[in-house]
């Protein structure tokens, strides 16, 4: 269900980008990408008061890869 995924650092922040399915039949909530992340590396604290992320959608694409305007 993730079809690329690219990971920067900058200025102590971690940048991931990712084109994830959000078929009707079949998606990933990005969330899900940040709790494993969590679990298995522990980038995040577990302080709701000391971490902090965002989730941004820049764009939806078709099947095809071709985007959606």
């Amino acid at each position: 269900m993730i079809h690329s995924m690219r990971v920067s650092f900058s200025e102590g922040c971690i940048c991931i980008e990712c084109i994830l399915n959000s078929d009707h039949n079949s998606f990933l909530n990005p969330e899900y990408i940040i709790g494993f992340l969590k679990d298995k590396t522990g980038i995040l604290c577990g302080s709701l008061l000391d971490e902090h992320y965002d989730i941004l959608r820049t764009g939806i694409y078709f099947s095809d890869m071709k985007k959606f305007v």
